[in-house]
C-alpha cells in the first residue's frame, strides 16, 4: 500500500508533470540515479553492491552537486553499525574516495580551466537573494549597517551594504553547517536492529530519509541565493519513500507551493519579488511549526 501511494504522489504530482515531462530537466535522469542506488543498497547484497551505490552517488554529483549534502549522510549510514568510532570513520573515508572520488575523473574532460573553476564556485550566489525567503532580511539588514556606519563615521570606503550582505550571508551559512552536522549524530544513532524499526524493510533507512529532506530543505532556504519550482525536486523524491506523516506532508506541501512562482512572477513590482518567498517556505514552514505544536500539546495532555 505504501509503495503504491508513494508512486501515485510521485508520477500524479503537478511538480513532476511540469518540470520532468513539461520543461524536461536534468532532474529526472538525477533522481533515476538516485533510486537506483537507494533499490541496489536496500537489497543488501554483499560488498561489491555497496560499491556500485557509491559509484552511482559519484555519477549522481557529476549531474548535480546538490548530492554533495545526500552523499556524506548515505556514507554514514552504512558504517553507522560499526561502534568503534576511528573504524567507522575509516570506513567512511574509504567509501568517500570510492564514490565521490568519481567525479574527478569524471570532470577532468570538461575541465576548461579558470572558467571551469570559476562555474563551479560560483554555483552558490553568494550576493544575490532571488526568490529567497533569507533576502527578506537583506533590507533591514542593508539599513542597520548603514544606520551604524552613519554614526559611527565610518569612512566612504567602508561599504555597509557589502558588510551587511556578507553578513547575512555568512549567518545563514553558519546557521546551516550546524544543522547538517548535527544530522550526522541522528544518522549515527539510528537504528540497527530489525526489532527496533519494525516499520522499515531496512532499520533506521526512515532516519536517513528525515535527514536528507531536512538538509536539502534547509539548504535552499538558508544557503541557495535563488530558487526555481525544480529545485523542489531535489527534496520531493525523498517525501514519496517516507511514510505519510507530518513530515511528509510539509513536504508535498512544498512541491505544491513551489510552483507559485510561476504566478506570482506574472505580478510585477519589487514587494511582490520580494515576499514571493513568504508563499513557497512560509506556507509549509508554518504548516510544521503549527503540526509540532499541536503534536506537544497532545502530549502534554496525555501525561
Amino acid at each position: 500500500g505504501h509503495r503504491l501511494l508513494g508512486t501515485l504522489l510521485y508520477a500524479w504530482n503537478p511538480l513532476t508533470i511540469i518540470e520532468l515531462a513539461g520543461s524536461g530537466h536534468s532532474e529526472g535522469l538525477l533522481l533515476s540515479i538516485l533510486l537506483l542506488a537507494m533499490l541496489l543498497y536496500v537489497q543488501r547484497k554483499g560488498l561489491w553492491r555497496e560499491i556500485a551505490v557509491l559509484i552511482l552517488l559519484g555519477v549522481a554529483i557529476s549531474l548535480n552537486l546538490v548530492v554533495l549534502l545526500i552523499a556524506p549522510l548515505f556514507t554514514w549510514f552504512m558504517v553507522r553499525s560499526e561502534r568503534n568510532t576511528s573504524r567507522a570513520f575509516r570506513g567512511f573515508c574509504w567509501r568517500t574516495i570510492v564514490g565521490q572520488g568519481l567525479v574527478i575523473p569524471l570532470f577532468l574532460p570538461l575541465w576548461r580551466g579558470p572558467t571551469t573553476f570559476f562555474s563551479i564556485t560560483s554555483a552558490i550566489d553568494l550576493t544575490n537573494f532571488s526568490h529567497s525567503i533569507v533576502g527578506l532580511l537583506e533590507v533591514p539588514m542593508e539599513w542597520l549597517f548603514g544606520f551604524v556606519a552613519q554614526l559611527s563615521h565610518f569612512p566612504p570606503v567602508m561599504q555597509p551594504t557589502t558588510a551587511a550582505d556578507g553578513a547575512l550571508r555568512a549567518s545563514t551559512i553558519f546557521i546551516f553547517a550546524l544543522i547538517y552536522f548535527r544530522l550526522f549524530g541522528k544518522v549515527r544513532a539510528a537504528p540497527t536492529n530489525p526489532a527496533a524499526d519494525r516499520e522499515m524493510l531496512l532499520p533506521g533507512f526512515d532516519v536517513l530519509l528525515d535527514c536528507w529532506s531536512i538538509a536539502v530543505f534547509w539548504y535552499l532556504i538558508l544557503v541557495l541565493g535563488w530558487f526555481w519550482p525544480w529545485y523542489a525536486l531535489w527534496i520531493f523524491w525523498i517525501a514519496v519513500l517516507r511514510p505519510l506523516d507530518t513530515h511528509t506532508m510539509a513536504l508535498l506541501l512544498f512541491s505544491a507551493t513551489a510552483l507559485l512562482l510561476y504566478p506570482l512572477q506574472g505580478i510585477t513590482g519589487s514587494v511582490s519579488a520580494l515576499y514571493q518567498p513568504v508563499f513557497v517556505f512560509g506556507v509549509p514552514l508554518v504548516y510544521m511549526y503549527l503540526s509540532r505544536k499541536k503534536r506537544k500539546a497532545h502530549i502534554e495532555h496525555v501525561r
